[in-house]
């Protein structure tokens, strides 16, 4: 055991040598912000300065840099067990809740690579299966946000949780969340939902990546129901994912076609054909209702890009569809087939899709889909006694809906 005094010295000798490294990378960390010259005792300084470090990273994650951390726990090896409390906003209430998490999980957030976060995780073995009710174990928080974090390094995110699945096998199955939602759940709705993967075909391939690494860990992932009786395919009904990644998920669980939620009794593709409405409705808002003929180069690129989502929303629908054509003829709690849900989604647009030339067609296309799968649906009435042709003239659709629907 060193003297007191000795173990100040060394203490402000290893403050000083990490206090060095971490000025010389230039992130933006105040080195005043751990007391030095052996002033308070070892964990007191520790503490301090290790705080400074990841809540300058949780500020701004694009700071993140391995080589900040890497100091940190060669000059402190404990530092790996430090608890940090964290504000986040609260998922019940107004107030923020406190979150306490050891350093692994907000390294799997940060996106850090696996060599840092597999020394992190040997220095304190136990952080491994550490559970915040938020968002859930370490491996929940590496595809929640790693992933998104990570951006430019987001392969490296792979590999962790290639290492966490190794080192700690059980993480793939636990619902240890206020939602009780998987990391399948979790990677769907964080990174799919994520409007950065609508725009970014690379971090889509990463998630679908992870689906397929997590799946073929754990195929019965496809089928464990979250809080709300959502199993993933549900979430994936409501995202834009590729249609590989749905067909897996329907390979590992068929019968997921059927399954409805807790809160609205929606089907997967009661979920689906809401989102199309939604995605279309928002298309006129942005659109504004002009028509192709005050179109510019501006309004061509918006346009394209509503056409692009559109487009993927219809293809989850006929994947969903060609799977299994008997769920258009599922009711929601209140009595609504998939196809009373597709045709209300769009109200309120405050016009009918003719007006939105370019989408109609692709409007009119899904429609015909979903009345060929249940066509004696469009005359069975709701809970309030309305068809999906009195849906149809109720929000004053055009005329090829209309003839769709009575045609049938």
């Amino acid at each position: 055991m060193l003297a007191n005094n000795e173990a100040k010295e060394l203490v402000a000798s290893k403050m000083k040598n990490l206090k060095n490294k971490i000025t010389k990378l230039d992130i933006g960390i105040d080195s005043g912000a751990a007391p030095g010259g052996g002033s308070v005792e070892e964990i007191d300084a520790v503490v301090a300065y290790a705080t400074s470090i990841f809540e300058t990273f949780l500020r701004d994650p694009k700071q993140y840099t391995d080589d900040a951390i890497d100091a940190l726990l060669q000059e402190f090896p404990h530092s790996s067990s430090i608890v940090f409390e964290l504000k986040a906003p609260s998922l019940h209430t107004g107030a923020d809740d406190k979150v306490h998490l050891y350093p692994l999980a907000v390294l799997c957030a940060l996106g850090a690579s696996r060599k840092t976060i597999s020394v992190c995780h040997e220095l304190h073995p136990e952080s491994i299966r550490a559970i915040d009710k938020r968002i859930g174990t370490p491996l929940h928080y590496a595809v929640s946000f790693g992933i998104l974090s990570a951006a430019s390094r987001a392969e490296s995110m792979i590999e962790v949780i290639k290492y966490l699945l190794e080192e700690e096998p059980v993480l793939v199955e636990s619902q240890s969340n206020y939602l009780c939602q998987t990391v399948l759940h979790q990677t769907i709705s964080s990174i799919f939902s994520s409007p950065k993967s609508s725009d970014d075909e690379h971090l889509t391939a990463l998630a679908s990546v992870t689906v397929s690494l997590l799946l073929e860990k754990e195929p019965l992932l496809a089928t464990l129901p979250d809080i709300g009786n959502r199993l993933p395919l549900h979430l994936a009904a409501m995202c834009v994912v590729p249609k590989g990644i749905m067909q897996r998920i329907l390979k590992e669980n068929p019968g997921a076609l059927t399954l409805r939620c807790k809160a609205k009794g929606f089907t997967p593709l009661h979920y689906s054909v809401e989102v199309f409405g939604k995605a279309m409705k928002q298309c006129f808002d942005d659109h504004g209702g002009k028509g192709d003929k005050n179109e510019t180069s501006d309004t061509s690129t918006v346009l394209n890009m509503h056409l692009e989502k559109l487009q993927r929303y219809a293809i989850n629908i006929q994947t969903l569809l060609k799977a299994g054509p008997h769920a258009a003829e599922i009711q929601d709690h209140n009595g609504n087939f998939p196809l009373h849900v597709f045709l209300s989604s769009c109200e309120g647009n405050g016009s009918d899709p003719d007006v939105l030339g370019f989408t109609s067609d692709v409007f009119v296309g899904v429609l015909q889909t979903i009345i060929a799968a249940n066509p004696e649906g469009v005359d069975i009435p709701d809970s309030s006694e309305m068809t999906p042709l009195m849906v149809a003239e109720k929000r004053r659709a055009s005329e090829a809906v209309l003839d769709a629907l009575k045609r049938s």
